[in-house]
């Protein structure tokens, strides 16, 4: 590979890093979450060409907090087309994240051809199915990873045994995978040099010296197994200290371990903190006389690292990755063997000789794991492997969303839509490097009437499933006031969106949401809260509990709740001037605004097939409610009347309270034998 030579060299490309686990729900405070941080913090150091990927913006702003100066860009498809040169390399932190996130390597990566290097953690539940694999779920997620890492043109091992137990369990050629280690962050420093107080809040007053673990509740962790150690270790010696389990646990897992520390006889030495934060993490360490950590099983073994670095003595299990991080015999012992356990113990708190050894051994583990040497090290792994598939980097094709009903709606907003897409895909077929995708709101249930129909079609719900904002350069959001558009409506709130409004209101979409509830409570807090979020609190205070549900009230109030979509689209659409005065009335210096008239098919394509139609046939398409004002077309008709043998057909759904008005103001102008209410009508009959 070229482009990566190390810090200070020249590079062609760049490091793109997938930082969205600092803000993973389960990992962003555990391993992998710290892992992330670290790297990009090494990196960063040595000046290597890093760009953190971020989805959240929490999580660029606590990467900027605990990396200032670092690259932070959010995930698109554009700033992988930015970085698709030879050179470039994709760092997918999260593949072996539990469970599988939904794209640990984003497809765009994928289609930019971008090498990539994914971290190898460890491959624990491979090793032991029986624990780890008894549910189905998990079985078929362990499959896809290993098979999605089969794919990577590296692996990025955090230890010698993750490489080599990696390269059993996934099959994966042991030659590609490097070995970069991990590091301890900068916090993790000993009393003296940066003092830290007491965690008061998870360490009662009674407790004086004490023995630190972090464990936590995996059997793995051997938590357990120390317990029963602990009651094992000469009184003389415990009885100065307390053992103090700092790590997250559920209440039936502490209600197992006081069970087991009573057994042991030790339930009144032994402190269960609970979660902590990371002040607390490191003051509990500092404060510590001793670490120890009886895992049976660990990727690297970080805890051990970080009691090191905080200037106290650590002991550790002899088993997988740990005797790696001491590199000190004297400082293991066998987890298996609570009697081992004990005696390790016994020697690290009596014996000031064996204390300075392992001192020493701590110094010189923190001086050793740093994160500048795992980030030299990553630039070294991936210059030496280079590309594992031959192929060449390229510029990720375009791809333009539009989302809404479409055909086979009830709403005739899903007819345009359709046309819309019909001309779009016509025009897209004569531009290269684009495609165009149809996100299908659920009220859609038909088949695309038109051969002309281009693109591909998911429904609007996919996004945010097994489809990413960043899967798409653009999404158009066409909508409309009915509850045609629930689920478009629902994607603009989490992903910034083009949004196309065909009416300048989203009454009708709430309040049709509220009817189809069957719960008048929830109905009535439904379009409260909309109200409450998009209207200023004057104007929510003049609208009653009982007119909450009337969409023409609501109108005839200037209630509309576009704000909060106003607020997050990235560009607004609208048919007329007058639809955009109200945009910058509503949200002023808003997103740019686009005054696009509604297009309508061509004379000779509304004339094939039949006759021409005459000047006195009058259709009015659309809903039959009071916002399309048909009363008022029936007062025009009585005036045409009076000259003209005209008549007036109503096309599509209908409201039933309409329907009477209609005829009865037909009567009063006796004209009822001029009008006609179709209700909705099937595609090839609408045409006709």
């Amino acid at each position: 590979m070229t482009g990566l030579d190390g810090a200070g060299g020249s590079y062609a490309g760049a490091l793109l890093v997938d930082a969205r686990p600092v803000g993973h729900p389960t990992a962003r405070q555990r391993g992998i979450g710290r892992y992330v941080t670290g790297l990009l913090r090494g990196l960063s150091e040595i000046d290597a060409p890093v760009v953190a990927l971020y989805d959240a913006d929490a999580e660029a702003e606590f990467l900027l907090d605990a990396i200032p100066g670092l690259t932070v860009e959010r995930w698109s498809r554009n700033v992988v087309r930015r970085h698709s040169v030879e050179g470039t390399w994709f760092v997918a932190t999260q593949l072996m994240l539990h469970p599988i996130p939904l794209d640990p390597i984003p497809r765009v990566v994928t289609e930019a051809r971008i090498p990539v290097a994914a971290v190898m953690y460890d491959v624990i539940p491979y090793r032991f199915p029986e624990r780890y694999h008894v549910e189905a779920d998990a079985r078929n997620q362990s499959v896809l990873r290993a098979s999605l890492a089969r794919t990577t043109d590296s692996l990025l091992a955090i230890s010698r045994f993750a490489r080599d137990t990696a390269a059993v369990e996934l099959a994966y050629p042991v030659d590609r995978i490097g070995v970069i280690g991990a590091g301890v962050e900068p916090q993790f420093r000993p009393l003296a040099d940066d003092p830290r107080p007491r965690p008061d809040r998870v360490l009662p007053n009674h407790v004086g010296k004490y023995v630190v673990a972090v464990t936590g509740g995996d059997e793995r962790k051997n938590t357990e197994g120390l317990l029963v150690a602990w009651g094992r270790v000469d009184p003389s010696v415990r009885g100065e200290h307390h053992l103090v389990v700092a790590c997250a646990h559920s209440p039936a897992i502490l209600r197992r371990w006081q069970t087991c520390a009573a057994t042991a006889g030790v339930a009144d030495r032994v402190v269960f903190t609970g979660a902590l934060d990371d002040d607390e993490m490191v003051a509990i360490h500092q404060w510590a006389t001793l670490s120890v950590m009886p895992s049976f099983e660990e990727g690297f073994g970080l805890p051990v690292l970080e009691a090191a670095a905080s200037g106290i003595p650590a002991i550790c299990s002899n088993l997988t990755s740990l005797p790696e991080v001491l590199d000190e015999p004297a400082a293991v012992f066998d987890p298996a063997d609570p009697d081992s356990i004990a005696r390790a113990i016994e020697r690290a708190l009596s014996d000031e000789d064996h204390r300075r050894v392992l001192l020493s051994a701590g110094a010189r583990a923190a001086e050793r794991w740093t994160w500048t040497r795992v980030a030299h090290d990553t630039l070294e792994v991936l210059s030496t492997h280079g590309r594992r598939w031959p192929q060449r980097a390229r510029s990720p094709r375009h791809v333009v969303a539009v989302a809404g009903p479409f055909a086979g709606s009830q709403s005739g907003i899903g007819r345009y839509d359709e046309s819309v897409l019909d001309a779009l895909g016509r025009q897209i077929d004569v531009i290269d490097g684009v495609d165009l995708v149809a996100l299908v709101d659920s009220s859609a249930t038909a088949e695309p009437t038109s051969s002309e129909a281009s693109g591909t079609r998911l429904p609007v719900r996919a996004v945010g499933r097994f489809a990413r904002p960043w899967d798409f350069d653009h999404i158009v959001a066409a909508l409309g006031s009915s509850p045609h558009h629930v689920a478009t409506l629902a994607l603009t709130s989490t992903t910034p969106c083009d949004v196309w409004l065909h009416e300048t209101s989203l009454v009708g979409l709430h309040v049709g949401l509220a009817h189809s509830s069957g719960s008048e409570k929830w109905a009535r807090d439904h379009v409260r809260s909309a109200i409450a979020s998009s209207e200023d609190a004057e104007l929510a205070a003049l609208i009653d509990d009982e007119d909450l549900l009337d969409a023409e009230h609501l109108h005839e109030e200037g209630i509309t709740m576009l704000s909060p979509t106003l607020a997050g689209a990235r560009s607004v659409i609208v048919s007329s001037e007058q639809a955009a005065a109200t945009v910058r009335r509503i949200r002023p210096g808003g997103p740019p605004l686009l005054v696009l008239p509604l297009a309508y098919p061509s004379r000779e394509l509304l004339v094939t097939g039949r006759r021409p139609p005459s000047s006195r046939e009058i259709v009015a398409v659309g809903w039959l409610a009071p916002n399309k004002a048909p009363l008022d077309a029936i007062e025009v008709l009585a005036r045409l009347a009076k000259e003209h043998a005209a008549t007036i057909a109503f096309v599509g759904p209908t409201l039933e309270a309409s329907v009477q008005a209609v005829w009865e103001v037909a009567r009063q102008h006796a004209v009822t034998d001029r009008v006609t209410i179709t209700g909705r009508l099937e595609e090839p009959e609408y045409q006709r």
